[in-house]
């Protein structure tokens, strides 16, 4: 199910401050319902927020719905919209199959690049977060003034860029093509636990639950500094933090501290992601954004991004649409069928697909039969 089409109902704009997420849509248009109907209906797929879960009466039945301690009609959050990004433009992707190009994965989380988070749900952080973008990277203007496409550690760069320079034989085009991970994906990001912090001094926290969480953390954290340390921030972002990151926030996670007045982590994920991801399935957001990525490069430890230390070159290349100019999410089998159409010849179930092609991404030729079918999805779909 495309996701760009619930966009027109998700800001209410004053001034340069915007409301986001389930808590102020209302009813319009069944936008609510439909968008908790794709949740529950995805999360199986990656949609979910959080991995606890609760049964509930849904329009879907009586299902164990992934939700933490705030419902998620109730989910939402305010943005401080200070970020100058790059217009979005459609990808002609008939252009690339006469240019006789190839497409690699970015697969990325589904951080937001609207600016800085200032409140989520109904509590105001004590300083605003940066929200630093997923697919809109590219588009951020310091980055397209570097011709910054992507950033990320150097180790899942370099596979990126041998893929580039093996599809770029005779200066053939290689596009970069961004793909969303599963909802919970921003756990390894500074903004989920930046936010986190930020958080902690308008929440209501009993001396006990502080003690017992850093009882927890220190087994698991070599060094935790503690949660009421100032230098919290600094060590949860220093190099090679993300792996401390995810425990933090998945510890939190648990109902004893959500319960117990801690940030609630699912909200928080939901805050810092793009809202017209809300509800949809790993890689249906294929497409978001795409780039052309120069071959014969060498990876900068420059990257403009808090989370992610180094980048790659190249230039904004459009997003996917359909003929009359919409723009419409697809799924990633779409983009890349070969790689599908291998393990299934190999009999590898479809389960470990998302994670084989993160950790070994592939190349994809743009042939005619592909993109007969990715045009052909793309003017099934409509956002009217």
């Amino acid at each position: 199910m495309a996701g760009s089409g619930i966009a027109k109902f998700i800001l209410k704009e004053g001034g340069e401050v915007a409301d986001e997420g389930l808590r102020y849509l209302g009813d319009s248009f069944g936008a609510l319902k439909n968008l908790l109907n794709r949740y529950y209906s995805n999360m199986d797929r990656g949609s979910k927020l959080t991995t606890r879960g609760k049964v509930q009466d849904t329009d879907l039945g009586r299902i164990k719905v992934n939700v933490g301690k705030v419902p998620l009609e109730e989910m939402g959050s305010t943005i401080i919209k200070n970020r100058k990004n790059l217009d979005e433009y459609s990808f002609d992707i008939e252009k690339a199959l006469n240019e006789e190009a190839s497409f690699i994965p970015l697969i990325g989380d589904r951080s937001s690049g609207l600016g800085a988070l200032s409140k989520v749900n109904e509590q105001v952080l004590e300083n605003p977060v940066n929200l630093e973008a997923g697919n809109s990277y590219m588009r951020y203007l310091p980055n397209v003034e570097e011709n910054r496409v992507w950033a990320s550690d150097r180790s899942r760069l370099k596979p990126l860029l041998d893929l580039t320079e093996e599809a770029s034989i005779d200066g053939k085009p290689v596009y970069g093509v961004f793909s969303n991970m599963g909802g919970e994906s921003a756990n390894f990001s500074t903004m989920v636990t930046d936010t986190i912090i930020e958080m902690l001094p308008s929440s209501k926290i009993t001396k006990k639950s502080i003690k017992e969480l850093d009882e927890e953390m220190s087994n698991i954290v070599k060094d935790w500094p503690g949660i009421e340390n100032k230098n919290l921030k600094s060590f949860l972002n220093r190099p090679n933090g993300g792996g401390d990151r995810v425990r933090f926030s998945k510890m939190l996670e648990k109902a004893k501290y959500s319960d117990a007045g801690f940030p609630d982590v699912a909200s928080i994920r939901s805050a810092v992601s793009e809202f017209d991801m809300f509800g949809l399935g790993t890689g249906d957001a294929t497409g978001k954004a795409i780039a052309r990525i120069y071959p014969d490069q060498i990876i900068s430890d420059v990257s403009g991004h808090t989370t992610y230390p180094s980048s790659i070159q190249g230039e904004y290349a459009g997003r996917i649409a359909n003929s009359k100019g919409e723009f419409i999410d697809v799924p990633r089998e779409l983009f890349f069928p070969d790689f599908y159409a291998d393990r299934r010849l190999r009999g590898i179930a479809q389960g470990g697909d998302n994670r084989s092609m993160e950790m070994n991404p592939s190349a994809q030729n743009v042939t005619e039969e592909m993109t007969e079918k990715l045009i052909q999805y793309l003017d099934n779909q409509s956002i009217e």
